[in-house]
């Protein structure tokens, strides 16, 4: 049944023919087209017919309503001249702009389809590495850091390592490439020339650098036309190095939380068409996480990640920790030393948490001094956490303090380390310290590497720049580690009684708990230590230590 607005004539012929010749199929309920099962779509009654316009089935009562419903839902319209007129150009522009792009691209060979036995049939070569420990021959780095954390200086020793074979940051040996080129679109031309130049590269022939601030938007890798051209541009090179991303996210328009995978395809493509087998591409943290700010894509895209970090993160000058992850690929986190006048860096090993352990170590050395008897690590812990500085240092830092032992331990030469009962480990001062933990310990050029920026001490000279204090040679140090020349502060025997309870577990002849011991004799803090003719209350020669 046709509707009022619609004549006949305007429903498509096809249609028309299909509804004529099947009417009378769908009128009776036949073998081929059971419906039992089957409900009116319209009052859900047991159907008697099915439509020829589709899975829609109805009883006699709704028939009418339903043909009329499909006929004029389901029947194509007939579209404005203009519209199709259009719709027609449209489609015209589109069918045209793809056959352009297929001749001009380069032909590509698809990709060989082989089954695992196949492919592990075939001689595997081992890992090799661009960087070794660091970057897996051919694939990509994500390098991320904080803002002004020194993401250029790290790039620059990459490019120094990659063509002079210097080990990268003094520990990683380099596989050198013939070509690198540096995509900078963050920094002027004169300055960027200025800090590779302190960089002292010998092969400054095969760096390439082309300054892109402000030029951003002639890097639209998501036109495939302008993607040919930088191909053809770079095809000589072998290592591609792109600093920072987010000024091309901007320029094309890009989200940054969202459409960074679409770039990043894109890049693929460039590297692939040029045939550049490494690439290293560097991208900004956020002011929280310690990670690649954006879309998560920049996380799972690359082979491996590269983050630098500063230890605060609010001050410029503070420590630099540098640290990679990926395919292959566990390097902890480790401290960066910084050379101001070569800008070149150097792992100088350590975490943050052990720089918040050698921290404690003062007061750890103080607590021991102040000790009757070997004090065991739960002791410690319990005394250096009731605060015997501000604020008091957290358990976790006093435990790794005291596990910071060895030839480069900071324990190292100042504790003496012996097993007592119930195999507790027991720590004893070897020698006098003399005065208090200062508020901030002084550290040498030795224990404490300088950070990148502002305020750092030039270590290849021995200048000092920033401020830095030099150590005092004449002044001797407690360990290996150096952590402090400590200088006299306020106090009195009363103060050290504000920790009461270092000794749990052993008891005053009063039954209080036990605050010292004097002569092997526990006492606590209101009876004070017995005088000569006073006998233990206990025969302490059998009483086991405590632990």
């Amino acid at each position: 049944m046709a509707s009022p607005e619609n004549e006949p004539g305007l429903i498509a012929e096809a249609q028309v023919q299909k509804l004529t010749t099947t009417s009378t199929e769908a009128q009776s309920n036949t073998p081929d087209e059971p419906l039992d099962g089957h409900d009116c779509f319209i009052c859900e009654k047991p159907a008697t017919w099915k439509s020829p316009l589709g899975d829609y089935w109805g009883c006699e009562d709704c028939r009418g309503d339903l043909e009329y419903n499909l006929e004029y839902y389901l029947t194509p319209q007939p579209l404005d001249p203009e519209v199709e007129q259009e719709l027609t150009r449209l489609r015209t522009r589109d069918k045209a702009r793809r056959l352009f792009n297929t001749e001009n691209r380069p032909q590509v060979e698809p990709p060989e389809i082989l089954t695992l036995r196949e492919l592990l049939a075939r001689p595997q070569p081992e890992i090799t590495y661009r960087i070794e420990g660091l970057q897996p021959a051919d694939t990509r780095v994500m390098f991320s850091a904080q803002y002004k954390a020194g993401k250029t200086t790290v790039r620059d020793n990459v490019t120094r390592a990659l063509v002079d074979g210097d080990l990268f940051l003094g520990k990683f040996e380099v596989n050198t490439v013939d070509r690198v080129v540096i995509l900078d679109f963050e920094m002027g031309g004169n300055q960027l020339a200025a800090w590779l130049a302190d960089q002292g590269i010998e092969a400054d022939d095969r760096v390439t650098v082309i300054p892109m601030r402000g030029k951003a938007s002639t890097f639209d890798l998501l036109d495939e036309a302008t993607l040919s051209e930088w191909a053809q541009r770079l095809a000589k090179f072998d290592y591609l190095i792109l600093d920072p991303l987010r000024p091309i996210l901007d320029a094309l328009g890009l989200d940054e939380h969202r459409d960074g995978g679409r770039f990043l395809t894109a890049f693929d493509e460039l590297c692939h068409e040029a045939g550049i087998p490494d690439s290293l591409i560097i991208h900004h943290m956020g002011h929280t996480a310690e990670r690649a700010r954006g879309d998560s894509r920049f996380r799972d895209w690359p082979d491996v990640e590269w983050q630098l970090v500063r230890e605060d993160k609010e001050d410029p000058a503070s420590p630099r920790y540098i640290k990679a992850y990926g395919r292959d690929v566990d390097f902890p986190e480790s401290l960066l030393t910084y050379d101001e006048t070569t800008r070149h860096l150097t792992v100088a090993g350590g975490n943050r948490k052990d720089a918040k352990a050698r921290e404690a170590i003062p007061d750890i050395l103080k607590l021991l001094e102040n000790a009757e008897k070997p004090m065991s690590i739960r002791q410690i812990v319990e005394a250096s956490g009731e605060g015997l500085t501000a604020p008091a240092h957290s358990r976790e830092s006093i435990r790794r303090a005291l596990r910071l032992r060895g030839p480069d331990g900071a324990l190292n030469g100042a504790v003496k380390v012996t097993k007592g009962p119930r195999n507790a480990t027991l720590f004893e001062l070897t020698a006098p310290v003399r005065g208090s933990a200062p508020t901030e310990p002084r550290r040498s050029q030795l224990s404490a590497p300088v950070p990148i920026g502002t305020g750092a001490l030039n270590t290849r000279s021995g200048e000092e720049a920033g401020g830095i204090d030099k150590p005092d040679p004449n002044q001797p140090v407690l360990d290996a580690f150096s952590v402090t020349e400590t200088t006299d502060t306020t106090g009195s025997e009363e103060d050290d009684y504000s920790t009461p309870g270092v000794l749990d577990g052993d008891h005053c002849s009063c039954g209080a708990v036990a605050w010292r011991w004097a002569d092997r004799i526990p006492y606590c803090r209101d009876c004070g230590p017995p005088t000569p003719d006073e006998k233990p209350p206990v025969d302490v020669d059998d009483k086991p230590d405590p632990a």
